[in-house]
């Protein structure tokens, strides 16, 4: 599970929860009783950390894009644009089989959620797929 460092814990907490609806499973703050770390999941497709950054040079999440798998991901798509949430991209069928939608948290964070709807088609002209071959 990815851990995301950020210095807004608690407009992460109100946003991720309160917007996105996402459930918060773990919430752990430190002596002076503000929030250093939370684990938030949407059932249908996945798990997030967010701490505190160790010390300045913390990643920047603009340009970071997580993909999380999940069932009904147009209801989904539905739920959260009813919301006012900044999709980023709208629902698309992709090549590789699966319908996809972007949102963009307002730290900068990218999040894709997808649901494979079907086997792949062809690979457009110019893409090719290279298998990893076992070890041993």
């Amino acid at each position: 599970m990815p851990i995301i460092a950020t210095d807004h814990i608690d407009e992460v907490r109100a946003y991720y929860t309160g917007k996105l609806g996402f459930r918060e499973d773990l919430v752990m703050r430190g002596p002076d009783g503000k929030i250093n770390m939370l684990m938030v999941t949407l059932p249908s497709a996945g798990t997030l950390m967010f701490g505190l950054p160790e010390d300045s040079s913390a990643l920047n999440p603009e340009g970071l894009m997580l993909f999380l798998t999940s069932d009904g991901v147009d209801a989904y798509h539905d739920e959260v644009a009813a919301r006012g949430i900044d999709i980023a991209q709208g629902l698309m069928d992709q090549f590789w089989g699966d319908r996809t939608f972007i949102v963009r948290d307002p730290w900068g964070l990218h999040l894709m959620f997808g649901q494979t709807v079907k086997e792949m088609d062809e690979l457009p002209e110019g893409y090719s797929i290279e298998a990893a071959q076992p070890v041993g």
